[in-house]
């Protein structure tokens, strides 16, 4: 290949990638404006506010309401209420510094290896995770090992 097509292979290849650039540019460029105005806007916002505004006031009255009965230094069963698994992780992080321990999900939960694990490794709380903008639940162990499903 000589050197005026290699130039020219490039020089396409530049052009290319330039006009991708120029057509993608304007939705990216508007996640990064959006994603700074709202960062600068919180940015001094402490962290019950920030998680408040995050996942939501709802969200966080659940939350709330949990860590008022879950004591700092205990622990409890967490159970994903949806296929997504990123909802079991925004309950865990919010209920910092409480150990949770993963059941999974509760549509893919077996009764006879729940009520195993629950009888083996008592705790006296289950967490039902849902999707941020709804609550999580706080549900009795017996109750749950009756039923696992959403209340």
């Amino acid at each position: 290949m000589s050197a005026s097509l290699r130039r020219a292979a490039a020089l396409l290849a530049a052009l290319a990638l330039a006009g991708f650039c120029v057509a993608a540019a304007p939705r990216q460029w508007e996640l990064v404006v959006k994603n700074l105005a709202f960062g600068s806007a919180h940015i001094s916002d402490s962290l019950p506010v920030a998680r408040r505004v995050h996942y939501g006031p709802r969200f966080m009255r659940g939350i709330d309401a949990i860590a008022a009965v879950i004591p700092p230094d205990g622990s409890y069963w967490l159970v994903d209420g949806s296929e997504n698994p990123a909802e079991g992780y925004f309950v865990r992080s919010a209920l910092a510094p409480r150990r949770a321990h993963y059941l999974g999900r509760v549509s893919s939960i077996d009764a006879g290896a729940l009520q195993l694990v629950l009888s083996a490794q008592p705790t006296a709380f289950v967490v039902l995770a849902w999707q941020p903008d709804a609550p999580p639940a706080l549900v009795d162990p017996r109750r749950f090992l009756r039923g696992p499903a959403a209340p």
